[in-house]
C-alpha cells in the first residue's frame, strides 16, 4: 500500500522530534550540573540566553556583576555580556538582536565554572524565529490645493519581535507600476509597531496599484513580502477603503478618493439599511460613522 506524502512528512517530523529529544536527554544525563537551558521554545532575536545549574558554580565569586565572557561562547560569534542573576543562573545578553531565522551553537565552558565537571563543555543549539509582519493600510490622502493628483498613503506595521527602525527602513520599498516611491517610517507606540507614509503618489487617468514590499532574507524569511493597494483614477470620486476602529470609541472610518466639504449634508447619503441611528463627522476625505447604540450582528451600510 502506498503511504500518502503528508503521512510520510508527519512520520519524518515525529522521528526528528524523537531524535532531538533524545539528544537533549543524553546531554543532560552526561552533564548533571545543567538544570535548564533554552530548548523546545520560541526563541526571539532579542531574548537573552538563560542557563541554570543544579548547584552554585564554585569558580565564580562575584554576584550581580558581569562575569568573564569566555564562560559562554556563541557560534557564529556574538558580542554580548554575561550576568549572574542568582547563585545558580547565568544570563548572556547579546549587544544587538540575533539574526532572524539563524541557528546558533551555544558553548558553555563548564571547566571555567566548576572545579571537577564531568565534561569540560556543554553545548546546545538555538534557532531564532523569523520576523513576521502584519501590515495595515490606514488612509489614502488626496493631494493639497494645486496638486490634486498627488496623494499620500498611510498605514502601520506590527512585527512579531523588536526590530530597529533603520533596519526596516533599508528593506521596505514602494512602487507604482515600475516607478519607485519614497516610504517614510516612524516609530509607533511600542517597539514592535511602526507607521509609514508613501509619498507623491501620482493618480492617472486609469486605475493603478501600489505595491509595498519588504525583503524577506534580512528577517529570516524565504520570500519577500508584498501588499497591494488600488489607486483610483484621477477624475473618479469613490470609496477606497473602510476601517473598523475600536479605541478609544468604536466607529467606522470611510476613506474616499477626494476631499469632502466639512459642511456637506450626508443625511440620506450614508446610513444603515436597518435604520440603526448613527452620528457622522467629516475631516478631509474621511467620514467617521459612530453608532448611537451598541451594534451586534451584521448591518448593511448604504
Amino acid at each position: 500500500m502506498k503511504i500518502p506524502t503528508f503521512i510520510k512528512k508527519i512520520l519524518l517530523s515525529f522521528l526528528i522530534l524523537i531524535s532531538f529529544s533524545c539528544k537533549h536527554h543524553q546531554s543532560d544525563k552526561a552533564n548533571q550540573l545543567i538544570k535548564s537551558y533554552p530548548q523546545g521554545v520560541i526563541f526571539k532575536a532579542t531574548m537573552p540566553i538563560r542557563i541554570s545549574f543544579t548547584k552554585k558554580p564554585e569558580l565564580i565569586s562575584v554576584l550581580n556583576k558581569s562575569v568573564p565572557q569566555q564562560l559562554i561562547e556563541i557560534r557564529p560569534h556574538v558580542n554580548g555580556r554575561i550576568f549572574r542573576t542568582n547563585d545558580k543562573t547565568l544570563l548572556f545578553v547579546p549587544e544587538k538582536p540575533l539574526d532572524y531565522g539563524k541557528i546558533y551553537e551555544v558553548l558553555v565552558h563548564m571547566n571555567k565554572l566548576f572545579k571537577k565537571p564531568a565534561n569540560k563543555t556543554f553545548s546546545f543549539n538555538i534557532k531564532v524565529n523569523p520576523l513576521y509582519f502584519d501590515l495595515h493600510f490606514s488612509h489614502l490622502k488626496p493631494g493639497q490645493q494645486g496638486k490634486p493628483r498627488q496623494s499620500q498613503l498611510t498605514g502601520n506595521i506590527i512585527t512579531s519581535d523588536q526590530v530597529r527602525l533603520e533596519t526596516l527602513q533599508k528593506n521596505i520599498f514602494a512602487h507604482l507600476d515600475n516607478a519607485a516611491l519614497n516610504v517614510k517610517l516612524q516609530p509607533g507606540n511600542d517597539p514592535n509597531t511602526f507607521t509609514f507614509v508613501v509619498e507623491s503618489i501620482q493618480r492617472a487617468e486609469k486605475k493603478k496599484s501600489i505595491k509595498l514590499s519588504i525583503l524577506g532574507k534580512p528577517f529570516g524569511l524565504a520570500k519577500n513580502l508584498e501588499w497591494t493597494y488600488a489607486i483610483p483614477p484621477a477624475n473618479q470620486f469613490t470609496l477606497v477603503q473602510y476601517n473598523i476602529v475600536k479605541k478609544p470609541e468604536t466607529h467606522l472610518e470611510l476613506t474616499f478618493s477626494d476631499f469632502l466639504s466639512t459642511d456637506q449634508n450626508l443625511d440620506g447619503l450614508i446610513y444603515f439599511q436597518d435604520g440603526s441611528k448613527i452620528k457622522l463627522s467629516v475631516k478631509d476625505n474621511v467620514v467617521k460613522l459612530y453608532p448611537i447604540y451598541s451594534l451586534k450582528g451584521e448591518h448593511k451600510l448604504i
